[in-house]
């Protein structure tokens, strides 16, 4: 039997280490445990990164074309770049499907030329939205201004073609699927919804290493602390200091120092409340914080998204903590597990700590129902749709 080949394209994708490469280093990860795929990746070049996120390993069985640039943050030129490239190489890979993932956006560009040249099937991947994604600008001045810069610049064109010319659309929530339905005409059978998932292999590896706390109860944050809502920040801050607790109270923050942050807790005079903060770390040593932990917190207010690092808060199976303002799908996703809870005030978040502490809890939920947020089980549903788009005739 014939190998199908497939084309994909993916800026970030490993050694990149970042957020954006974990979704698709992993599906093509997966897809080439299967004989019957030939692959072919198109990334950008390492040197577009900083060094400290080249860590991944690369996978010798995947062949990967690199991508150049020496004004990266150039969009147009970028732009320009994937397109002759993603030109040139489906007219010498000739593949049976495309996957572009978007994300940094221009990627999408020359869809609409491939599709017209080629008739070749496409998938298109919004890791997140562009154009109509609810976190653009706030205010009516904010808001008009990246209208109008990205009509002018033919973005929302560019993003209209793109969609319209694919085979199928992958979202990664159901909220997204929605906002494309409703703004830009999509039928709902052309948009599929894959969540991201987290690393099972990881998640075997770093079990062994949990340990106990005895010394203070150990709320660990991992990431952008304030960067989403300084107004939950300070929800969350209040909180603690309305704590009666015997029990002292570490804050541990994973991640680079964020000055509001800092400033509200060096001003802090509660005694049993201490604050770390770690600074960057690789990955997996940020996850090993988390598993010494007692309670993960996540701090947001897009009503909207997931983002990734609930996953990884998910695999490390620890009680979770979402204090938002509008806690959205997210707070939705979260409130489904036995041991996630929810907060939108401080006094909420005040009872909420205390009784997990009270009631000793261990984990976010049993095991079976973590294991369906694993990125192995995302991936076997990306490949049945690759496999569905393979067998239908157009």
């Amino acid at each position: 039997m014939m190998k199908k080949k497939i084309l994909v394209i993916s800026p970030a994708f490993p050694p990149y280490s970042g957020v954006g490469s974990k979704r698709m280093g992993s599906l093509i990860n997966y897809i080439s445990n299967f004989d019957n795929f030939s692959l072919l990746v198109i990334k950008n070049n390492n040197d577009m990164w900083s060094s400290n996120l080249v860590l991944d390993k690369v996978n010798p069985k995947i062949p990967t074309i690199d991508i150049r640039c020496n004004n990266p943050n150039s969009f147009f030129k970028m732009q320009k770049l994937y397109s002759r490239f993603i030109y040139e190489q489906t007219l010498l890979f000739k593949p049976d499907i495309i996957i572009i993932s978007s994300g940094p956006f221009y990627t999408l560009k020359p869809i609409k030329k491939i599709r017209r040249d080629f008739k070749i099937k496409i998938i298109l991947e919004f890791r997140d939205l562009w154009l109509i994604n609810p976190r653009k600008p706030k205010g009516i001045v904010g808001k008009l201004k990246f209208f109008l810069l990205n009509f002018f610049q033919g973005n929302y064109l560019t993003e209209f073609k793109a969609i319209n010319n694919s085979s199928k659309i992958i979202v990664t929530s159901s909220r997204d699927k929605e906002i494309l339905m409703r703004k830009y005409f999509v039928k709902y059978e052309k948009i599929s919804i894959i969540k991201n998932g987290f690393d099972r292999v990881l998640s075997k590896k770093l079990l062994p290493k949990r340990e106990e706390n005895l010394n203070a109860f150990k709320i660990c944050l991992f990431g952008k602390f304030s960067y989403y809502s300084k107004a939950s920040t300070l929800i969350f801050y209040n909180a603690l200091n309305y704590l009666s607790l015997k029990t002292k109270i570490q804050v541990v923050h994973i991640g680079e120092k964020e000055p509001f942050v800092e400033n509200l807790f060096n001003k802090n005079i509660n005694e049993n409340i201490s604050y770390y903060n770690t600074g960057f770390l690789k990955y997996e040593d940020g996850l090993l914080k988390c598993y010494k932990s007692d309670l993960l917190l996540l701090i947001e207010d897009s009503p909207t998204g997931f983002g990734t690092k609930i996953f990884d808060y998910i695999m490390v199976n620890k009680p979770v903590l979402l204090i938002a303002r509008n806690p959205g799908l997210l707070g939705e996703l979260i409130s489904s597990f036995k041991n996630g809870f929810v907060s939108t005030s401080e006094l909420e978040t005040k009872k909420i700590i205390e009784y997990i502490i009270l009631n000793n809890l261990q984990c976010l939920d049993n095991l079976d129902n973590i294991d369906k947020f694993s990125r192995e089980r995302q991936n076997q549903k990306y490949l049945e749709i690759i496999n569905e788009l393979l067998r239908r005739k157009e």
